[in-house]
């Protein structure tokens, strides 16, 4: 699981980050491989853990309930949103003012801006799939895989979190720090309530809120 669904956005992350995005690729482009992409990542995770043995609910994976998983949703958003300004305060403060700018802008990342309203469909679309594989892989499989392995919640958190910022090493230091952030805050709330909607809704509150009102 780890070379099919980790692996490659990592690959892609130090790529782009040591050569640049010197090509525009058009917002359907992006978006429909966004979606191909989740649709990869999700299938082969759903029949892994099918073939487990192991009960569904234990992958955070159970029956919808919608007016619990939105209201865990808006609270695990919420959190955070507050721990990501604790934390940018709390690196403020341990640096100069200079050299905390100097890092918050070494990447020049962009999200890609929809102009049509069939671009803005896609758009949307893509990022609600690419936050529900990455919370079906992240929360929902390895946590679980990881919590086996080490004999360890915590640390299953800890490995989780530092795999998913490697994700986003393409956004520069400033996104790398807020990805291991909410892997924290994500991871957290699964170990609480063992529910993976309200996970892969906040993620995609958040990817909505970062690129239609960036």
């Amino acid at each position: 699981m780890l070379a099919l669904a980790v692996v490659p956005p990592w690959v892609s992350s130090f790529e782009w980050l040591a050569e640049g995005d010197s090509e525009t690729i058009s917002v359907a482009r992006s978006a429909l491989w966004h979606i191909v992409h989740s649709l990869q990542v999700c299938i082969p995770v759903i029949y892994l853990i099918g073939r487990s043995g192991e009960r569904w609910s234990d992958f955070g994976i159970s029956r919808p309930r919608p007016l619990v998983d939105s209201s865990l949703a808006v609270g695990v958003w919420m959190c955070d949103v507050v721990f990501q300004r604790w934390v940018r305060g709390m690196a403020s403060r341990l640096l100069s003012a200079d050299r905390f700018e100097a890092l918050t802008s070494l990447s020049d990342y962009t999200y890609a801006v929809a102009h049509t309203p069939g671009e803005h469909v896609l758009l949307a679309t893509s990022l609600a799939a690419s936050s529900l594989a990455e919370e079906l892989v992240m929360r929902g499989y390895l946590l679980r895989r990881f919590e086996q392995l080490f004999q360890s919640t915590w640390l299953s958190v800890l490995f989780t979190s530092l795999l998913f910022a490697g994700y986003h090493t393409y956004q520069g230091p400033d996104g790398t720090l807020h990805a291991f952030v909410a892997g924290l805050t994500y991871a957290g709330a699964f170990c609480a309530f063992r529910r993976l909607w309200p996970l892969a809704i906040a993620h995609t509150l958040w990817n909505w809120v970062a690129s239609f009102a960036g």
